[in-house]
């Protein structure tokens, strides 16, 4: 009460303009606040939509990643799946008799390469290069149609080159690189 007394009396002394004077100070002070108030509170709320929508961006990188992480996982089982039942594969014997039973004819002087898989100890990819001459479009989509049957042979590369035209036929030169998994020496079961 005794403040409330002593601002009454302190008003009271004052003449007019020196009234004015302060009042407009009082409500400068006060447009002041106010504004300071409403900067920090537009600012964080700013801040914290940005920190919402950065987060709502995550969860949804998170949810791909959390696909993409199920699919290589049904990926590798099926893999480690297929290695198992056909540990005794061999791509050169398998390239040799796939193309006879297509009735294709392709260079013999394969040689298999193996390689390491960046990131990973336990498989190493083995790949060989097939060279086939004066195929049509046809055999070529057919053929490419019955290895991607085959599970455990991929194509790695693909190459086609148009051959000289002879008797009106159209035909292609195809390389292909195919490859296959294998677990390595240190794959422990």
């Amino acid at each position: 009460m005794k403040i409330v007394e002593k601002l009454l009396t302190h008003v009271n002394a004052l003449n007019k303009s020196e009234f004015d004077r302060q009042v407009l100070y009082v409500l400068l002070g006060v447009v002041l606040f106010a504004a300071g108030g409403f900067y920090i509170t537009s600012s964080t709320s700013e801040e914290y939509a940005l920190a919402i929508s950065s987060l709502h961006t995550q969860t949804r990188n998170a949810g791909s990643l959390s696909v993409r992480f199920a699919t290589a996982q049904r990926e590798k089982r099926s893999v480690t799946h297929l290695l198992d039942e056909n540990k005794t594969f061999e791509i050169k014997s398998f390239v040799e008799n796939f193309f006879r039973e297509q009735s294709i004819r392709p260079t013999s002087d394969w040689a298999v390469i193996t390689s390491a898989l960046p990131g990973n100890d336990q498989l190493e990819e083995l790949s060989l290069k097939v060279r086939i001459t004066g195929q049509s479009m046809e055999n070529v989509v057919t053929l490419l149609g019955n290895l991607a049957q085959k599970e455990i042979v991929y194509v790695r590369e693909l190459g086609l080159e148009k051959e000289a035209s002879f008797g009106g036929k159209n035909n292609v030169a195809i390389e292909l690189v195919l490859a296959t998994l294998r677990f390595t020496s240190r794959h422990e079961e």
